[in-house]
């Protein structure tokens, strides 16, 4: 499951509790770790 904008990371840890592979990305590097901790992935960071 493709998070783009993820967050806290509240959505990814829902689909990751259904048993969905996730790759989250965010343009905040404070928000990415939050969800980092939060759904025990890597977060990616967005640059534009």
């Amino acid at each position: 499951m493709l998070d783009l904008g993820c967050g806290s990371g509240r959505d990814a840890h829902y689909f990751k509790t259904q048993n969905f592979k996730i790759t989250a990305l965010d343009a905040s590097e404070e928000l990415g770790k939050l969800a980092s901790a939060h759904i025990g992935e890597n977060v990616l960071l967005m640059k534009f």
